[in-house]
C-alpha cells in the first residue's frame, strides 16, 4: 500500500466513525491513533511499523487538520496499558506490565 493510500485509508476509517449518525460529534474530545511499531508522540508520527514499509508519517497532524479535532499518535501496546489503567485504576496502578503479542512483541 502506498503512503497516500495508507493515509487515505486511516482518514477514511475515522471519517466513517465521525459520520456515524449514532455518534454525537460534540462528545469526541480527541482522536487517538495507535499503531504497532515505533511512534514519536512529540512529533505525533509513526516512525516505523512492521505492518507497512511506509515510515515517518505524522498521522496526528494529518487527522487533526482533516477533522479539526485534537489528535495523538501512540504505540499500540502503550495505549493498551493506558486504557487498562483508565478503566480500572485500582487494579492497574504503577505495578503492572502490559504485553501485546501480535506481529512481534511490544
Amino acid at each position: 500500500m502506498s503512503r497516500e493510500a495508507l493515509i487515505g485509508e486511516c482518514t477514511a476509517i475515522v471519517r466513517r466513525r465521525i459520520e456515524d449518525p449514532d455518534l454525537d460529534i460534540r462528545s469526541v474530545a480527541r482522536i487517538a491513533l495507535a499503531i504497532q511499531g515505533i511512534t514519536d508522540t512529540k512529533a505525533r508520527a509513526m516512525l516505523w511499523s512492521p505492518i507497512t514499509p511506509q515510515t515517518d508519517i505524522a498521522f496526528a497532524d494529518i487527522l487533526e487538520a482533516e477533522f479539526g479535532i485534537p489528535a495523538t499518535m501512540e504505540n499500540d501496546c502503550n495505549m493498551m496499558a493506558v486504557a487498562l489503567r483508565w478503566r480500572d485504576p485500582q487494579r492497574y496502578r504503577d505495578d503492572f506490565i502490559a504485553i501485546l503479542l501480535s506481529h512481534g512483541i511490544g
